[in-house]
């Protein structure tokens, strides 16, 4: 091997910058013409490692509150363990004499925890708590006494709720008693009464039957459920007082339907059977597959309706001696506008997901929510208020932005708007 091949050797070991000088021994030997144009592996190159972005850790925008109202933005996880924001917004106005509404003043704050009537895992919920990552109905829900016709002392009479062409009607009864013939359980006839709490104790139930999700878990305050065991020593038992109009008891052993317009807790079966067999680890950001937010939803599953627009006519039958009662909402139209980093705005819908009527406090509270997905270039969110008056002058009285806000907002009220968002179910 001459000198020169041994150079050349040496500098293909190296693997130094000076290989490049091998290209000019090349060019000045014929005899490397086979070792320089053998094909060389290519070099890796490895592209730069982006760093891990945790999506719970970036900061949450800006809350501009123009409302007047109660407002709180919140993270929650979904189901493919990305985080979404929850904007939650409360009205709450008090009922006149004239049944007219005004303004609560001041405002209640928001209720961050359930309002239970003890604590044990049989207790009924009294006052729901208003930070549900999100709704994917309207609860209405209603609490107080009702009282028979004129306040005069009554074996039954029937509550009904009346909004626009739906409603609901249970049916209220005095005191009453499962009477054992033989092996036959009747219906005695109802003691007369004046009044009744609307709550689910006087309803098909059981009150202490345990934790557990069994037959009495659809309503662990009530009555009128009894064991095996029970029937057979017993020859007079109490009976349920509060039914639905259309699906009566009549069976002592038969569960018919939960029947009331009060919250529904938790854990009672209305509610349980969407949790899933797991519950998500605190803290939670990813939920598991079998959660199902119809978990979220408080109200009886009877009185869950399609979102209602904030301006509706809610009738209440047989809650007041005097006669029926009309609660109208006010119409007012909270939204927000999220405000991007490069100066521009688009507009959410807030949706009303939840009506809580307070019968004997005359006090109505209304819970508008909106979800949305957060990225980087949202900066600022802003919760404004269209009152009902600017809605209805909105067709020509007031100036053109407001009028292009909210075509834009009916557009955001559709599914394929990219401003509109639900997590996956």
């Amino acid at each position: 091997m001459s000198r020169l091949d041994r150079a050349a050797a040496s500098l293909r070991a190296a693997d130094l910058p000076a290989r490049r000088w091998l290209n000019l021994l090349c060019l000045l030997s014929a005899n490397w013409l086979a070792a320089c144009t053998a094909p060389q592996a290519p070099p890796v190159i490895k592209p730069p490692v982006a760093p891990a972005t945790d999506p719970w850790a970036a900061p949450l925008p800006l809350v501009r509150n123009l409302s007047g109202f109660p407002v709180l933005q919140s993270q929650y996880p979904n189901h493919d363990g990305q985080p979404y924001l929850s904007v939650i917004l409360k009205q709450t106005y008090t009922r006149t004499a004239d049944q007219s509404l005004q303004l609560a003043l001041p405002q209640p704050p928001l209720q961050i925890d359930d309002e239970m009537s003890r604590n044990d895992c049989t207790a009924a919920l009294i006052r729901p708590g208003e930070l549900a990552p999100l709704k994917l109905a309207t609860d209405v829900m209603i609490t107080g006494t009702a009282h028979a016709p004129q306040g005069k002392p009554a074996t039954e009479w029937k509550v009904g709720l009346k909004m626009g062409d739906d409603s609901r009607n249970l049916h209220l009864t005095g005191p009453r008693w499962w009477l054992k013939d033989k092996n036959n359980w009747k219906l005695s006839k109802p003691s007369p009464m004046s009044a009744l709490p609307l709550s689910y104790d006087y309803a098909q139930g059981r009150r202490d039957a345990g934790c557990g999700l069994g037959s009495f878990a659809h309503n662990r305050t009530g009555m009128g459920w009894y064991t095996l065991a029970e029937r057979k020593e017993a020859k007079k038992l109490a009976a349920p007082q509060i039914e639905w109009d259309e699906k009566r008891v009549s069976v002592i052993d038969r569960f018919t339907q939960l029947a009331g317009f009060a919250p529904v807790a938790p854990n009672w079966w209305a509610r349980a059977i969407y949790a899933g067999a797991k519950p998500c680890e605190v803290p939670c950001k990813k939920l598991e597959s079998d959660f199902d937010f119809n978990f979220y939803s408080q109200a009886n599953p009877a009185l869950r309706f399609n979102f209602l627009k904030g301006d509706e006519a809610i009738t209440l039958e047989g809650m007041s001696p005097q006669g029926p009662q009309v609660w109208r909402l006010p119409g007012d139209r909270p939204h927000l506008l999220l405000h991007e980093r490069a100066g521009g705005q688009r507009p959410q819908a807030m949706r009303l997901d939840t009506v809580l009527i307070e019968n004997d406090r005359n006090r109505l509270t209304l819970i508008w929510r909106a979800v949305y997905l957060p990225t980087p270039s949202l900066v600022a969110t802003e919760v404004r208020l269209l009152r009902k008056e600017e809605l209805q002058a909105s067709d020509g009285a007031i100036a053109g932005p407001t009028r292009e806000l909210m075509e834009k907002l009916k557009q955001s009220l559709q599914p394929g708007y990219p401003g509109y968002w639900w997590p996956a179910i």
